[in-house]
């Protein structure tokens, strides 16, 4: 993430050095992010079971990697960070709308993911279920997902073997959304198919191949697909034919 962006992403407290409902605080640094990060990541290679204040243990049967330790951030200093995290300007929050809680850091992420490589021939465009089970308006419960709670999310992944598992392009989905495109001749499509359109916006008319899930295709999206230069490789059902 660039720099001068990710300064107007992660807001700083103007709140001066003291106690934060018992957690010491102190004013957020670029490095404290970058810290915070590193150990979320570490968390999500190496698991521990039950709390996440045990990585900070110095029990060796529980005992974490060695960058978790006080050297690198204290417990408090990373889970006063933790409660207070905020990814968008206070000034720029709408109560009656959640994304603007985070579509701000989203677009920063999205673009920084699209500048780092350019997807090959072949494309995939399928829904993701990012685990949460704390409150949230937009929370989804999805029983075929293995983890059945959470944010849905739609996302275009490229097929090329070295970024398998790349997300290209994505968008959470916060249940109000229609996907509007600009082109009038997408009017016609549905909410479903829209989606599909949204994601490749960048990527059309440039001879990709793209493979979805058959609650996505039709020969309708096919059609539109082949008139912006895009071909759909997926197998629509017998009902979605049309």
């Amino acid at each position: 993430m660039d720099k001068h962006k990710s300064r107007h992403v992660f807001c700083s407290s103007s709140r001066k050095k003291g106690k934060v409902n018992s957690l010491k605080w102190r004013n957020v640094t670029q490095d404290d992010m970058f810290t915070f990060i590193s150990l979320l990541i570490g968390m999500g290679i190496c698991k521990l079971p039950k709390k996440m204040a045990h990585y900070w243990q110095h029990d060796w049967l529980i005992k974490g990697p060695p960058v978790f330790c006080k050297e690198v951030t204290s417990r408090d200093r990373f889970f006063s960070i933790l409660k207070f995290l905020r990814f968008s300007s206070p000034e720029n929050v709408r109560k009656d709308d959640p994304k603007t809680r985070i579509e701000e850091y989203l677009d920063v992420l999205r673009e920084r993911s699209q500048t780092v490589m350019k997807p090959g021939k072949h494309i995939a465009i399928d829904e993701a279920l990012i685990m949460w089970r704390g409150r949230l308006g937009f929370c989804q419960y999805i029983k075929s997902k293995r983890a059945r709670f959470g944010v849905k999310a739609f996302v275009l992944c490229p097929s090329d073997e070295e970024w398998q598992g790349y997300s290209w392009n994505f968008h959470l989905y916060y249940g109000k959304d229609t996907y509007m495109v600009e082109d009038p001749n997408a009017s016609r499509l549905s909410v479903s198919e829209r989606i599909v359109v949204f994601l490749m916006k960048a990527l059309l008319n440039s001879g990709r191949h793209v493979i979805t899930d058959n609650r996505y295709t039709s020969l309708r999206l096919a059609d539109y697909l082949e008139t912006q230069g895009t071909f759909d490789r997926s197998r629509p059902k017998r009902k979605r034919a049309t």
